[in-house]
């Protein structure tokens, strides 16, 4: 149904996957767009995702003008970035994914 391909979608291709205590930040390995971008909100905060494919071959965050490594996920072989439940106080986040 069109309900479980959005899900898929919003989880498993943007990335935006919540959790108590925060927001994991998982873009898909393979991503069948060459920049996309995704609002949402989480308890109050307004995220926006910004992915853009570069073919640099290394996944890098961006928050607010703030650069970040990320965390390899072995599963989907791609870096993931968390976002505590601190960070998402700021009313407003914006995450560059750049591939």
């Amino acid at each position: 149904s069109s309900n479980v391909l959005l899900k898929t979608l919003i989880k498993y291709v943007f990335g935006f996957e919540p959790e108590f205590d925060g927001l994991w930040i998982q873009t898909a390995a393979w991503v069948p767009f060459e920049e996309f971008s995704f609002r949402a909100v989480i308890r109050g905060c307004k995220v926006n995702i910004y992915y853009k494919n570069t073919n640099v071959g290394n996944r890098k965050f961006k928050v607010n003008d703030i650069e970040y490594e990320g965390i390899m996920d072995e599963k989907i072989g791609a870096k993931k970035l968390w976002i505590s439940s601190n960070e998402l106080k700021c009313g407003s986040i914006n995450v560059f994914v750049n591939d």
